[in-house]
């Protein structure tokens, strides 16, 4: 498992040095306010998707379960090579949180940045799941590659849109409790459903 993780993590070394020049631009630009440090997180969301496009592409689950790798094992690793870009994404977002904060680039308190980055983390878990699932349903084409930024960024703005709205309701605190809930069931909806349709196909 831990080789097929690596496998992804050295596939999108390059994209990694993009995402954080992004990061750091969108960290500038919304310095001022709580969804900078969000915004940061989210952004590195969709690199574990671009690892199973690339794997598509050349037809490695093919080679992988003609090599006896479990298909389950395979969506697994995509799953958790996605976590591993959420947590960076989390991590780089406390880096320039802070950064901006003990500076005094940023007018915003650093626990409302760090509120933004674990909003931004979770939401960016469950974007992960769902870009992974559509594109083991869609394949790898440039139709559905659009299907799938498409579905991110509508899946993105309705979370933070709620997340939003329910925060000036019930709170901070409560909110984040929310999401962490409705992040681990999306994940565990589109993981089967990700394992289903790798099952279905004839590799």
């Amino acid at each position: 498992m831990m080789a097929l993780v690596s496998k992804d993590l050295y596939s999108a070394r390059s994209g990694i040095g993009v995402i954080l020049l992004f990061a750091v631009v969108f960290g500038v630009l919304f310095r001022d306010t709580w969804t900078g440090p969000m915004i940061v997180t989210l952004l590195f969301a969709n690199i574990g998707n671009s690892t199973l496009t690339w794997d598509e592409q050349c037809q490695w689950n093919t080679f992988a379960v003609s090599s006896g790798i479990p298909r389950r094992t395979l969506v697994l690793s995509k799953f958790q090579s996605g976590m591993v870009f959420v947590v960076v994404g989390a991590v780089v977002g406390l880096i320039v949180s802070a950064v901006f904060a003990y500076s005094g680039f940023s007018d915003i308190p650093l626990d409302q940045s760090i509120q933004g980055v674990a909003l931004g983390a979770i939401v960016s878990a469950a974007v992960m799941g769902v870009t992974v699932s559509v594109t083991y349903w869609t394949g790898d084409s440039a139709k559905a590659q659009y299907l799938s930024i498409g579905v991110m960024v509508v899946i993105i703005i309705a979370l933070v849109a709620g997340s939003t709205i329910l925060t000036d309701l019930i709170g901070a605190s409560s909110i984040l409790v929310a999401m962490v809930v409705l992040a681990v069931l999306m994940l565990v909806v589109t993981f089967t459903l990700s394992v289903r349709k790798l099952e279905s196909r004839d590799l």
